[in-house]
């Protein structure tokens, strides 16, 4: 609610400026001009005051009379400009804001008798001078400062000044301290600060007063950092403008740190926003000096004063007749005591953006509001007030809690990215919650660095990368440059061209770029995939080797002594010797040792042997291959990929490839000087259309059955829609490169290292590990359809489309053998006719009928004298040799 009425107070006072610029440009309202004196300005840059200044008086009827001064300018020419803006119109003037300067304006006000306001410290009163001090009196600050040492009860402390303005600041405190019995060492800052705040750290004192300029705040606090002058000190700093560098203590939260500051304004309230919000537009900070506030109170002071008057019917009117040519001018404005009166009355009851205002006859301002604030170990705490009617008031504490602590609240930008970031199922009506591994680990990092967040998605969706157009970030980046966000909590890859443009934690999480593909189911294996296992060239060299070795079997067999035997070894007289290796045997005998069964032929000489043994040792190798390699085709349910790599992607085009817009991953093949990513970027950057706004869009476009599409993600996304959309999505190859992801800053945030020790903390005790085992294994998100694809039993049995080539061969084996038993019983029937002086049809007939008579085991011998023939034809396996 506070981000949203600020922003709509940011608007109004955009949109208001504007309308009063071109109001005025347009037209005259008023002859009455207030001055304000601004350092000489170069390069058409604007200061917050004169921004300021002119701000506040186009909400007015008075014109602005802007009076430019150079560096150290004599008084001469100063009196000379102040001059022709009194001769001009210009009723009043409000001081600049270097201490020189203001006495020279401030001299040449009172010798023209022009109201002159001033928004510097002054340590001493005015008297009989036309003179209104923005400031608050010096006594009554001494006070303030008095009673807060009181209430710390402070008995010992040291006062470190800048200049001798500053000891004479605190003139007034030594005086009062003495009679308190308040101890005081002074020291003057000198010497870039290093030899003093040495000796403030070697003394036993631990309370210090700081008074600087706000030129050299930044310096200061700077140079305590680095000697640790903020570890177990209590600190009270003077400077109205501290509230701009107070960021420095986000470092040193949860060690011995106490500070106190004075401030003129609440930064709460809303009005003093506002006023940040107008400096913001003017130099992109979001910082409203004292000095700036101030000028807008001056300029609605004399607004005040002049409405009074008119109303009173005591109108001021404009000088005339002003002579600027001589150096003594005798003559003064008759309406400077006028306006001076309705200045100091019209104060009464005003209540500016500083507080109230009252001044005294003197022009010192009295009626003075405080606001004191401590920055401890645990907060920033809104302490207290201070008044010069009811002195210190400490802002009082509800039981049980503490209203003045004011937590952290963060703004966190974000982007959908599952299971990073996701939108919480959820009945609540009232607004979006969400849930994911970046939302507990934001969570863990709110609990441990004690601070509360607003997390909101990016407009645009994009993570960041920098348009070379028009040179600017867009996405989560894109807003913490513009501080728009305190914190980036999403998967952001850390990389160079970010850290340069704002800062990282060290990483919760490595990982690196992958490619997620829709793998597509094999077609039909075929009846003879067990052939697969085999190339086609090693059959064919299984062909030649089968051939080969039967081959030479039979040659070495008839060349050896030892293969040819008696075929009657109880007649050792015959002299008929036989070899049972015929090409037809070897040829059988090489196919039995390739099945690895065997046969009835044995090897007798050695060389036959030695040709077996390593015949069989091949078919051994062979066999055991072919089954191994044969499982693996038969019982692996195989996809198909037509891509293996990055480089088998790149090569080819008929599958479209792209990534994320606006992401790292673009970034990464953009500028990536390896040929094969280079190619990809080429491919990429020719077709717009490759590139999708969001992972799930990616992923769908994946799964898509109207397209080829590959996405390039990094691995910890991947790996999730993989066990989401289960075994349909594969990742192809390994990772292309090494990336991490952290939580984004601004740069130069103090909360970068806090949070990095806060994750190193989360990973030493094993947090990131359970969170992840719990995002990445969590299946909230798996549909129905997702279930058809878990494996199952079914998954590794065989079907008939993966051995049913087996049956094929052994129809075709049995078919084979059918038609060699015809051809023999022909070819058998034809002898035994021709042997018993038969027709070959009765052989047939009779041999048919012993066949098919299964009750007979036995038949008779053939009857005929020519026994050796009938032996030779049946058994044509055998050589003999006589």
């Amino acid at each position: 609610m506070t981000t949203n009425v600020r922003i709509n107070s940011c608007c109004s006072s955009i949109w208001f400026v504007f309308v009063i610029f071109h109001h005025h440009t347009v037209t005259q309202i008023s002859s009455l001009k207030l001055g304000a004196v601004f350092k000489e300005r170069g390069n058409d840059s604007v200061t917050d005051e004169e921004f300021i200044f002119r701000y506040a008086i186009n909400q007015t009827d008075i014109e602005p009379e802007s009076i430019y001064l150079q560096p150290d300018e004599n008084i001469l020419d100063v009196k000379q400009k102040v001059c022709l803006a009194h001769k001009n119109g210009m009723i009043s003037v409000v001081g600049p804001s270097t201490m020189y300067d203001t006495f020279n304006v401030k001299t040449v006000s009172n010798s023209l008798s022009i109201p002159y306001i001033d928004t510097q410290w002054t340590p001493y009163r005015s008297d009989k001078q036309l003179v209104l001090n923005m400031m608050p009196d010096n006594n009554i600050f001494l006070d303030a400062i008095l009673d807060l040492i009181k209430f710390y009860k402070w008995k010992t402390l040291t006062l470190l000044y800048e200049d001798d303005k500053g000891l004479l600041k605190f003139k007034g405190l030594f005086e009062k301290a003495s009679d308190l019995g308040i101890n005081i060492m002074i020291s003057r800052l000198v010497d870039e600060y290093e030899s003093v705040l040495k000796n403030v750290k070697t003394s036993t004192i631990s309370n210090v007063i700081i008074d600087c300029s706000q030129d050299s705040l930044a310096h200061i606090l700077a140079k305590m950092s680095e000697n640790l002058m903020f570890e177990y000190y209590h600190l009270i700093f003077t400077s109205f403008d501290f509230h701009l560098y107070s960021r420095i203590f986000d470092d040193y939260m949860g060690i011995g740190l106490r500070v106190t500051s004075l401030q003129l304004f609440d930064t709460e309230e809303e009005s003093i926003r506002m006023l940040s919000d107008v400096v913001e537009m003017n130099n992109g900070i979001s910082r409203l000096t004292i000095q700036s506030a101030l000028m807008y109170d001056a300029v609605k002071l004399v607004d005040r004063a002049l409405d009074i008057s008119k109303q009173q019917g005591k109108e001021i009117k404009k000088p005339r007749d002003v002579d600027c040519d001589s150096i003594i001018t005798n003559e003064t404005w008759r309406h400077s005591t006028k306006m001076f009166n309705a200045l100091r009355k019209g104060a009464s009851g005003y209540n500016g953006v500083t507080g109230p205002f009252s001044f005294n006859s003197n022009g010192m301002r009295e009626d003075v509001h405080f606001y004191i604030y401590e920055y401890t170990p645990e907060a920033k705490i809104n302490f207290g007030t201070w008044n010069t009617t009811s002195g210190l008031v400490k802002r009082k504490e509800e039981p049980g809690q503490n209203p003045n602590v004011i937590k952290k609240r963060l703004r966190v930008t974000s982007v959908l990215a599952k299971p990073f970031v996701m939108v919480k199922d959820t009945s609540v009506s009232e607004g979006v919650e969400y849930e994911g591994y970046c939302i507990e680990l934001l969570d863990y990092l709110a609990q441990m660095l004690d601070f509360e967040y607003n997390l909101t998605l990016v407009e645009d969706g994009n993570y960041g990368i920098l348009d070379p157009k028009t040179g600017k970030w867009n996405g989560m980046v894109g807003e913490l440059i513009d501080k728009k966000a305190d914190l980036a909590v999403a998967p952001l890859t850390i990389n160079l061209a970010r850290e340069k443009v704002i800062g990282f934690s060290k990483p919760y999480k490595y990982l690196g770029l992958s490619i997620l593909y829709n793998i597509h189911e094999a077609k039909s294996p075929g009846i003879f995939s067990f052939l697969n296992p085999l190339s086609f060239d090693v059959w064919l060299y299984i062909l030649i080797a089968f051939l080969s070795v039967s081959i030479m079997l039979f040659l070495v067999a008839r060349f050896s002594p030892y293969e040819w035997y008696n075929s009657h070894p109880c007649n050792p007289e015959c002299d008929v010797v036989e070899n049972q290796f015929t090409f037809l045997n070897c040829m059988w005998f090489s196919f039995g040792g390739i099945m690895q069964q065997g046969s009835e032929l044995t090897p007798k000489a050695f060389s036959t042997r030695a040709l077996s043994g390593f015949y069989w040792f091949f078919s051994l190798i062979l066999l055991c291959s072919y089954t191994a390699n044969l499982a693996a085709f038969l019982t692996v349910n195989r996809m198909t990929s037509p891509i293996q790599n990055a480089e088998d992607l790149a090569r080819q085009t008929a599958i479209e490839y792209g990534t994320l817009s606006s992401g790292a991953t673009e970034l990464f093949l953009k500028r990536s000087s390896i040929p094969t990513f280079e190619k990809m970027w080429q491919f990429m950057s020719n077709k717009p259309e490759v590139f999708v706004k969001t992972e799930e869009e990616g992923v769908n476009r994946v799964l898509s059955a109207d397209e080829d599409y590959a996405f390039l993600m990094e691995s910890t996304a991947t790996e999730y829609y993989i066990s989401q959309y289960c075994r349909n999505l594969t990742r192809i190859g390994g990772l292309l490169n090494t990336i991490s992801y952290g939580i984004g800053t601004p740069l130069g945030s103090k909360l970068r290292d806090k949070l990095t020790q806060s994750i190193l903390q989360l990973q030493e005790n094993g947090t990131l590990i359970e969170m992840e085992n719990k995002w990445w294994q969590k299946g909230n998100y798996k549909s129905d359809t997702c279930k058809a694809y878990e494996i199952g039993d079914d998954d590794n049995r065989l079907g008939y489309e993966n051995i049913g080539g087996v049956f094929v061969v052994l129809v075709i084996g049995i078919a084979f053998s059918l038609f060699a038993v015809v051809s023999e019983f022909l070819w058998k029937s034809r002898q035994y006719a021709e042997i018993e002086k038969r027709s070959m049809c009765q052989e047939m007939r009779s041999s048919m009928w012993f066949a098919l008579n299964c009750k007979q085991t036995g038949r008779r011998k053939r009857l005929n004298s020519n026994i050796d023939l009938d032996h030779k034809l049946s058994n044509p396996f055998t050589t003999s040799v006589r």
